[in-house]
């Protein structure tokens, strides 16, 4: 699989048989360049689509299964409006989330288990909580820890905990289950 940085807070999955956005655009989608039978949305503000597109699109909690891929949407904040997501995907576990405090990680925490993937994006504060996403990490066993589109301020101390200070951000990576790192390796997702 392949996790590609595109704007800010979106990015593309592009497994064996599928892709899936995140975040997306209306320019994004009208383009067409990056083309995907699903969509997902991490927060209910940005669902633009409606009934207009002619794909899949995931906008709140619930289970969802499309050509393989399965996706679990949990309310993180009590009210629909952001929503943490565990997708499966080419026999990797992923999850995408955006940063939270305490009461995120106590609702999480019985939910989620052995992730391969933690894509983490910004608060609508832009804010990175890194000591609660690192906490979450550890306890979840993961393999990757991406962080996308956060300002440098934001990652230092994320970084500067992991002593990985220099970190260069890169605009996509692959992964493959076969390969994953003994203990947790993180890759700062950024748009070129």
């Amino acid at each position: 699989m392949q996790i590609r940085a595109i704007k800010r807070d979106c990015f593309r999955l592009s497994g064996k048989d599928e892709k899936v956005l995140v975040n997306p655009s209306k320019e994004l989608i009208d383009s067409g360049k990056y083309e995907s039978r699903t969509v997902i949305f991490t927060r209910k503000e940005y669902n633009f689509l409606g009934l207009t597109f002619e794909g899949v699109v995931v906008c709140g909690p619930g289970e969802y299964e499309v050509g393989g891929v399965e996706i679990l949407g949990i309310d993180a904040n009590g009210e629909g409006e952001e929503v943490v997501y565990v997708l499966n995907m080419d026999g990797l576990s992923l999850v995408i989330m955006t940063t939270g405090g305490d009461s995120l990680k106590d609702k999480l925490g019985e939910k989620i288990n052995g992730v391969d993937v933690l894509m983490v994006l910004p608060s609508k504060e832009g804010i990175l909580d890194y000591k609660s996403v690192l906490e979450m990490a550890k306890k979840w066993g993961v393999n990757y820890l991406v962080p996308i589109a956060f300002e440098t301020e934001n990652l230092k101390g994320l970084l500067d905990e992991v002593d990985n200070e220099g970190l260069v951000p890169i605009e996509k990576i692959k992964i493959d289950k076969e390969d994953l790192p003994e203990g947790m390796e993180v890759i700062c997702l950024s748009v070129k």
